[in-house]
């Protein structure tokens, strides 16, 4: 079989399996639906794993073939590179003008409020439908690549600890937009890099950590950490503190000049 048009294949059948795990868990919000799909991805496992004669179990499929294009061989590092960051590009692209036509208007008011995008005739169920097999897609891709790359897959390589940590990152960017995913990326795997370097165990002690503590203490955000930060730090760096609430610290956090009030406050 073709690699390129095996690629299709699995996304095709990716799109297949999430339109039928997200018509009724889409019922879910937030987290909970982050976990019911994290349940949803252990059932898979496990049957990947049992069904011995298709997936090879834990042993996994190795021998899968470098894409090529043209006679042209694309297994090389620097050739793959290209390959894939070409890809992710145009993946991002379509994602940025995704979010400028009507469908990305609609998922917009179904993000802010659900009740108020229905009452504007946005057939909600069917729009977390198709976000949710568009996510399946480019995941699929993205585990194609992979594949095609070191040769081999296995369900090892995606267990539900691979799951969690891409959860954390998304919700460490920001959920609700395409640069949050970005940043969340950059964090999960420049942050595993760093921990190696402490202890080779300790990255899944950290990860566990910072699920419990977006579950228990940042529930209902939808700002990502490193932009509660940031926020943080300009409130904190400029004016010399928090700004007065109903108006705005002057220039420098000094009192207007000879304890003048300044305009608007004399009412």
């Amino acid at each position: 079989l073709n690699p390129w048009l095996a690629m299709i294949l699995a996304a095709v059948l990716a799109a297949a399996i999430a339109g039928l795990v997200g018509m009724p868990t889409l019922r879910l919000k937030g987290y909970y639906l982050a976990m019911a799909t994290l349940g949803v991805n252990e059932i898979i496992y496990i049957l990947l794993v049992q069904l011995k004669s298709l997936t090879n179990g834990t042993d996994g499929i190795s021998g899968i073939p470098s894409l090529s294009v043209g006679g042209l061989d694309l297994g090389g590092p620097k050739a793959y590179h290209l390959v894939v960051w070409g890809v992710a590009l145009l993946m991002l692209r379509f994602c940025l003008n995704l979010t400028r036509s009507r469908v990305g208007r609609s998922l917009r008011a179904l993000h802010r409020s659900e009740p108020a995008a229905q009452s504007l005739g946005v057939d909600t169920s069917y729009r977390k439908v198709q976000v949710f097999m568009l996510a399946a897609v480019f995941a699929s891709i993205a585990g194609s690549f992979d594949a095609f790359y070191v040769h081999y897959i296995s369900p090892e390589s995606y267990t539900i600890t691979f799951s969690i940590i891409l959860i954390t990152g998304v919700i460490i960017g920001g959920l609700g937009t395409i640069w949050g995913a970005l940043w969340g990326t950059v964090a999960i795997v420049v942050l595993p890099e760093l921990l190696k370097r402490l202890n080779d165990d300790i990255t899944n002690l950290v990860f566990g950590v910072l699920l419990i503590f977006i579950m228990v203490v940042w529930q209902g955000r939808t700002q990502g950490l490193w932009q509660s930060l940031k926020s943080w730090m300009t409130r904190h760096t400029t004016g010399g503190g928090a700004t007065p609430p109903g108006g705005s610290r002057p220039p420098g956090g000094s009192a207007p000049p000879g304890g003048a009030a300044p305009p608007g406050a004399e009412e």
